[in-house]
């Protein structure tokens, strides 16, 4: 091997492990922010849960009202559950406050603004109504079910998080251009 190869077969080598390290910097920078996004949205979803075991609960107890002797006790336990719904929903709201939701990757964004919609509803719900229970109960599943697909797909979303990152693109045209330049030379 002549002096000229060397070089070029170091230059390859180093060229080659500053990129591969650069993209993998990227990849697991990418990977991590999403993952704490999704985390974010998650707390949010767990506070939910919360509620809907409440709202389940509230139902039970109404169905349960009708019978004789329980009326005094399950009106008091109806109030105290409600005014406990309200309340985590206060507090989910004022976590939603804290919350930022520019940096959310935008079916993440529509998810999460959905959530805070629904808590701000519920933490203002003053007057008790069945209905009301069926109809929160609703939109609760209606929420988790959309993260829930949304979390099937998550792998697909973040391979094109990754796809479409800018640094990435930038890596993959320069190493592009220095295969096609070593195969010419």
């Amino acid at each position: 091997m002549d002096f000229y190869n060397s070089m070029l077969n170091i230059l390859i080598g180093v060229v080659s492990g500053i990129f591969s390290g650069i993209i993998v910097s990227q990849v697991f920078l990418i990977a991590t922010d999403f993952k704490e996004q999704r985390n974010r949205v998650a707390e949010r979803d767990g506070m939910l849960s919360w509620i809907a075991g409440a709202l389940y609960s509230l139902s039970i107890l109404i169905e349960d009202k009708k019978q004789p002797n329980n009326e005094y006790i399950n009106n008091y336990i109806i109030n105290k559950l409600i005014d406990n719904v309200t309340l985590k929903a206060s507090d989910i709201e004022k976590s939603f406050e804290k919350m930022i939701f520019a940096d959310l990757e935008p079916e993440l964004h529509d998810i999460a603004v959905k959530m805070n919609d629904f808590t701000v509803e519920l933490a203002n719900w003053k007057r008790f109504e069945k209905t009301k229970i069926n109809e929160y109960s609703l939109q609760i599943n209606k929420i988790k079910k959309e993260l829930d697909i949304y979390n099937e797909k998550s792998k697909r979303t973040l391979f094109k998080l990754i796809i479409k990152d800018r640094i990435m693109k930038a890596i993959a045209i320069v190493v592009f251009v220095i295969i096609a330049l070593t195969v010419i030379a």
